[in-house]
């Protein structure tokens, strides 16, 4: 028959404001850190700050999302150009907007939210938005859509229908 060996193990516990280093004790502090600039780098690409640009635009009230990926020949809405140096951002955004609001309105909260939002998810400085509005668009039917009793027709003189 097998003799069977026990193992018995003893766990020490130290109280680590009692503890020195002698004992093999080993404490964190956060003052034997080195400084964040020291411990590595960060670093945000354009894309990065463009994507956040492109979302804080769309979420401002009377923006357009418009555009397609799929045709090469037309650009979606908002779209947004950003240039960077390590702390600082210059952002150009292209939008299109509904023609409910003055477009100086809609262009200021543009401005507004798109700074906040990098400067909020990237630490970086925001030096300038220019905000370019590249399509008004009504959800009225035009003129030459309408019948003279002020319904939309069925079709306009130009072969389109209007539903």
């Amino acid at each position: 028959m097998a003799d069977a060996t026990t193992a018995t193990t003893t766990s020490t516990t130290t109280n680590p404001s009692s503890a020195s280093p002698s004992d093999g004790a080993v404490t964190s502090t956060s003052s034997s850190l080195p400084e964040a600039g020291q411990r590595g780098s960060l670093v945000i690409k354009d894309r990065v700050v463009t994507t956040i640009a492109e979302a804080a635009a769309s979420r401002v009230p009377s923006v357009l999302r418009s555009g397609s990926h799929l045709n090469p020949l037309s650009r979606s809405l908002p779209h947004a150009d950003v240039t960077l140096t390590p702390s600082h951002a210059r952002v150009s955004v292209d939008i299109a907007t509904s023609y409910d609001r003055p477009l100086y309105e809609v262009a200021g909260e543009v401005r507004e939210a798109i700074a906040t939002a990098v400067a909020t998810y990237t630490s970086m400085t925001v030096d300038a938005v220019n905000v370019t509005v590249t399509s008004v668009r009504t959800d009225e039917p035009r003129v030459d859509d309408v019948d003279t009793d002020g319904e939309a027709s069925s079709s306009s003189r130009h072969g389109r229908r209007v539903l």
